[in-house]
């Protein structure tokens, strides 16, 4: 499963990318708006395909908000950059809302060592930060990594990082409801700029428990 639903702000005018009369693809640098404290404006790719690829290359220009339907989120793991395909997109205005909404099944890459601050941690304040890898298909043998993050404080009503850190495991099927957030940094060592994306949960579901043994 994978979705998704953003509104872009285009960052420069798209090139196009044509191999015959039937494959034409418009691609754009863009942004989705931040997402929460101190976070920052995530940067991905559009590519257009479709029927309207070629109208939108003629018409898009940078600075131009638009509003990506039902997406296909991608993570060029070695590029370390997202890409959204998608053959709906639409020209939108400066008042439209600021959609940045994925929901991505597949299945998780690891398990969670609660002694890994990198993995598990609560800050001083009680929140607890769970992270967790998902790995979404994408072909024969081939699948995408996301980033997950989910946090809650003992009084929420939802835990989703207290469920995140106790059912999820190495090969544990999820969906999750979440949005791109970036945080960006100065490497300690090199004094260069950092970036991180993680997509945050804001709902997910599990899979069932397994049914335990009758002598048990």
């Amino acid at each position: 499963m994978n979705f998704a639903s953003l509104t872009l702000t285009l960052k420069a005018d798209p090139i196009a990318e044509e191999n015959g009369p039937n494959w034409f693809i418009s691609k754009v640098p863009c942004v989705v708006n931040a997402v929460g404290k101190n976070r920052t404006a995530t940067p991905i790719e559009l590519h257009v395909n479709g029927a309207i690829a070629r109208q939108f290359q003629t018409n898009a220009k940078a600075g131009m908000k638009v509003f990506v339907n039902n997406g296909i989120l991608r993570h060029d793991l070695k590029e370390k950059k997202f890409f959204v395909m998608s053959p709906a997109v639409e020209p939108v205005g400066e008042g439209f809302r600021n959609f940045n909404e994925v929901i991505l099944g597949g299945r998780c890459i690891k398990d969670l060592d609660h002694s890994d601050p990198k993995h598990v941690r609560r800050t001083t304040d009680g929140l607890l930060i769970v992270n967790q890898t998902l790995a979404v298909r994408t072909g024969e043998n081939e699948s995408d990594l996301f980033n997950l993050v989910a946090m809650n404080s003992p009084e929420d009503r939802l835990q989703l990082a207290r469920l995140l850190s106790e059912c999820t495991y190495k090969g544990s099927g999820l969906t999750v409801w979440a949005r791109l957030s970036s945080r960006t940094w100065t490497d300690k060592e090199s004094g260069a700029p950092r970036l991180s994306t993680q997509l945050q949960i804001h709902r997910m579901t599990l899979p069932p428990k397994p049914a335990k043994p009758k002598d048990q």
